[in-house]
This record gives C-alpha cells, structure tokens and sequence, in this order.
C-alpha cells in the first residue's frame, strides 16, 4: 500500500510541479516550479513515514520516478497548452524521455539517498539529514540570488523562509526528543 500511496503522491507532484511552470503569466508558480529543493524534499518526507530503512530507500526512489513520470504526462498530456491549444502527442513522448533523462539519473541518486536521510531522521535524530534538508531550501535561494539564476524575488524569499523555518522545526524536534529521552 505504501507504494501505491508514493506512486500516486509522486505522480501528482510531478504533474502540479509541470503545470506551475507552463503559465508564463504566473511568475512566481515558475520560480517556484524550477526550484529543486521540493524534489529533494519530497524523497526524504516519504522517507520520513518508514521505520525499515530498506523500504525508505526504495519509497524515496519511487515517489521521485514516478514525480518524474507525472512531470513528463504533463508536459505531453491534454492539460499542458502550446499557443492556446491543448495537445496530446505520443510522438513527444519519445524527445521528453531524452530531455528528462539527466534528471531520472539523477533521481535515481538523489531519490534514495534522501529517502534514506529521512528514514535516519525519524530513527535517529541524525545532525546530517537535518542539515541536508533544511541546507537545500536555505541554500538554493541564495545560489539563486548570487546571481547564478534569475527569476521571482518573492519565490526565493519563500523558500528561504521555508527552509529556515524547516530547519527551526527539525531542530525544535531534536532538542525535543533528546529532553524526553533524557539522552
């Protein structure tokens, strides 16, 4: 069930993630469709649900395949608009699997790996998963800022205060977990 559940989370993920980015009058919903931090983020809050850390692992790479796949339904799927018009071309599908193949491959890491980072969250408390998941929304934004990408101000601010705010968050849980253990 719990892979029926990350499947079904994945692909809509992927499909809101596509739709955001496809509106060139909504500036914010691109920049924050471009981000890559939620991509990260979404193995490791899967990964967070999973006490065996084999299953987090694998839970991390097949919500993040299967945000990919709803990514790419979109991108060829009747919602997606091109001058106006809806289309649906299954002979696109083909260039859409090779101009996505970077980030599957890349998925195939960052997937498990951040699954296995929220799996060791929940067990452990672990200083690294905190600072791997709230360092990605903190340190984006300001990547995005120095210049290196442009875009909406109002979608870095976010995400910035996002992460500050996840990092605040998990930390609170930390110093919380470790008073009720007494550890």
């Amino acid at each position: 069930m719990a892979y029926v559940v990350a499947v079904i989370i994945g692909v809509v993920f992927g499909g809101v993630d596509q739709y955001l980015g496809s509106n060139p009058s909504w500036p914010v919903a691109i920049a924050f469709s471009l981000m890559s931090a939620p991509w990260l983020l979404l193995p490791f809050f899967v990964g967070m649900t999973q006490r065996a850390r084999r299953r987090a692992i694998v839970l991390g790479l097949v919500v993040t395949v299967a945000a990919l796949v709803g990514y790419g339904l979109m991108i060829i799927g009747p919602l997606q608009y091109h001058g106006g018009r809806s289309s649906f071309d299954w002979v696109g599908l083909r260039g859409v699997m090779r101009s996505q193949m970077r980030y599957l491959v890349g998925g195939l890491v960052t997937g498990p790996l951040y699954g296995y980072l929220g799996h060791r969250w929940r067990t452990t408390r672990s200083w690294l998963a905190l600072a791997l998941a709230g360092g990605v929304l903190v340190l984006e934004p300001l990547t995005r800022i120095a210049g290196f990408e442009t875009g909406a101000p109002l979608a870095f601010v976010l995400e910035l205060v996002a992460g500050a705010t996840l990092i605040a968050c998990l930390l609170g849980s930390k110093i919380w977990t470790s008073r009720a253990t007494g550890a």
